[in-house]
């Protein structure tokens, strides 16, 4: 593995180098104190502690179920040793552990080809198995504190992985040697700007900024805004061809994010696949909350968002109806705006509705629901009571430790370990690129949402002064979610069918929450499921549905042209966008940071 001549006096120059670059990193982070002591903690990581307390105190007050595990242990620890010497003595032997498909950390042939580094990446995993299986098996503990304990092991083992360290990585010792630790000395660069550039919290690098550029080189796609309030900005994105559809589209985003993870480089952008396709696109592009926004609550979202939005493309366009697709909590909010026009007898203004990776029925919330309990919720409120924001870099956190090897880890040692800098990868800047979320929007949608899951139960939840009742919808559906989505699992967003009244279409993309959406035909990846049925449950529908190679893009497109109408002369909405133009796209609001 090792082939390359080391060199001592250059190794022993970049060591001295090293420190003093230490010694820099330190001397930042004594100055910086003040402002982490200013930062709000919203995350009560005590419960965390003291889920993991309780299961062990469990263990050892149970002295049978102790030695069992006790024992369970011991026996694995002397099967791995017999297979690392059966390894040694040259015998083919299978892995007793091995990462799942989706762990990248132990790619790199060495990991399972060298007798030492297996052994380690074994020994590690079996570890993890072992601890995770005495969470499990305690069954006197609620199933939410069994969620918390799983979830503190598990950011404990992603912390302490063999990964994370030079003498336990081949690939970084085997960089270390090839350079002279030049590698380290450059990490160590990085890490020092990475943390004399955070403004809060220590946020790792994970992408150029300077290369991505919106309007430039992301969120490019021509548009005007037409429609402008406090809450958000309407862009009419410029017909391409000569004919369009009659029926248009208004696409609500989530507002965690920025719009412009659907209108990303050209290659990548759903809005300008969808405009070059013929559809007439409207977007809601959402304001990123200051102070003069505190108050704006969940029925603002409905009543100065997408109604506000439709009434503007009605009012301006001629348009009786219209599609909708409403994306994560965007598409919560599309069926919220649903069943109240229902209520209104307005309905027939939407013609169809599609979700994406949407929940409507929260029972299996996902990897999101640990965090959120009764007291998390009074923690939260109570540490922001006086800004009444969620920042963006505490938003930005929370989703990156749901996948820390993923969105943490792989940075450190690339950037810090490897001394290389992050690719350029326009969905990382975007998700970089967060925003705050007003603390009554954020208490009301977890408590309602998550917490309560009010949303399934007729009339329970009442916004802009209508009672709410999904099971009323009659608009047709058509639901898009993500096989190894971590955030709005796709069992979940299933179920919304034991409550919805509507026709309804259900297609399963590859990957997870965000790649699994962003896949434009024409990069040829990841595949589809798709059923003409809707069943009873999510088993029955993945063992009868057909599995299909690529984007699922085309599919939803050959639905959209099915009810978008006739096709017209384009040519007087780009004349009525330029009359109405506030601004070009993509307008001022996805600008603020």
């Amino acid at each position: 593995m090792f082939h390359h001549a080391f060199n001592f006096t250059e190794f022993s120059k970049n060591s001295i180098e090293i420190l003093n670059t230490y010694q820099s990193i330190l001397n930042t982070l004594l100055n910086k104190t003040d402002i982490y002591k200013q930062h709000h903690n919203i995350l009560n990581a005590n419960k965390f502690v003291n889920a993991i307390i309780k299961i062990f105190t469990n263990l050892y007050m149970n002295p049978s179920h102790f030695m069992n595990f006790q024992k369970n242990y011991i026996e694995k620890s002397l099967e791995l040793i017999t297979h690392s010497l059966e390894k040694v003595q040259g015998k083919e032997v299978l892995p007793l552990y091995a990462p799942s498909y989706k762990d990248k950390r132990f790619d790199d042939e060495s990991w399972s080809n060298n007798i030492y580094f297996d052994f380690i990446k074994q020994f590690y995993l079996m570890n993890q198995e072992w601890f995770t299986e005495i969470i499990h098996n305690d069954k006197t503990i609620d199933k939410q504190t069994r969620a918390q304990a799983l979830f503190f092991i598990t950011q404990f083992f992603d912390a302490i992985s063999p990964s994370n360290f030079v003498y336990t990585n081949p690939v970084v010792l085997h960089e270390t040697i090839a350079t002279n630790g030049r590698n380290i000395l450059k990490g160590m660069e990085h890490l020092l700007h990475d943390i004399k550039n955070s403004n809060k919290l220590f946020d790792i690098s994970r992408i150029h900024n300077y290369q991505f550029k919106i309007g430039e080189t992301i969120a490019v796609t021509p548009g005007e805004v037409i429609y402008k309030n406090d809450l958000m900005e309407l862009i009419c994105y410029t017909p391409s061809k000569k004919t369009n559809f009659a029926i248009p589209l208004l696409i609500i985003p989530p507002w965690i994010n920025k719009y412009y993870i659907l209108d990303l480089s050209p290659d990548n952008s759903l809005v300008k696949f969808l405009v070059d396709n013929g559809i007439t696109v409207f977007l809601v592009s959402w304001v990123n909350p200051g102070t003069k926004h505190k108050n704006k609550s969940f029925d603002d979202y409905l009543c100065e968002g997408s109604l506000a939005a439709i009434s503007a493309i009605q009012d301006n366009f001629n348009v009786p109806k219209l599609n909708i697709l409403g994306y994560c909590i965007g598409g919560t909010l599309v069926s919220i705006l649903l069943s109240y026009l229902h209520y209104h007898k307005k309905e027939n203004v939407i013609n169809t509705a599609s979700m994406l990776t949407t929940l409507i029925d929260f029972k299996d919330g996902g990897e999101l629901s640990v965090f959120i309990d009764e007291k998390q919720l009074e923690y939260m409120q109570k540490q922001l009571a006086s800004s009444g924001f969620y920042e963006g870099d505490v938003m930005n956190m929370f989703f990156s430790i749901l996948r820390a090897n993923d969105m943490v880890w792989s940075f450190a040692v690339n950037n810090y370990l490897l001394g290389k800098k992050p690719l350029p990868f326009d969905i990382l800047y975007w998700n970089s690129d967060s925003t705050r979320l007003t603390s009554k929007v954020h208490d009301y949608y977890l408590k309602n949402m998550y917490l309560e899951n009010n949303l399934i139960k007729p009339n329970k939840l009442n916004i802009c002064n209508t009672p709410i009742d999904i099971s009323s919808i009659k608009t047709p559906c058509y639901f898009i979610s993500t096989y190894d989505d971590h955030i709005v699992p796709w069992k979940g967003t299933y179920n919304a069918f034991k409550y919805l009244n509507c026709p309804i279409n259900f297609i399963l993309a590859g990957s997870g929450h965000v790649v699994g959406i962003i896949n434009p035909p024409h990069k040829n990846k990841y595949c589809y499921w798709k059923s003409e049925k809707i069943f009873s449950n999510s088993r029955a529908w993945i063992n009868n549905a057909i599995k299909f190679n690529g984007s699922w893009w085309l599919e939803w497109l050959s639905y959209l042209n099915d009810n978008s109408g006739a096709e017209i002369d384009s040519s007087h909405i780009g004349k009525i966008a330029k009359k109405l133009s506030i601004d070009k796209a993509p307008g001022k609001y996805v600008l603020k940071r």
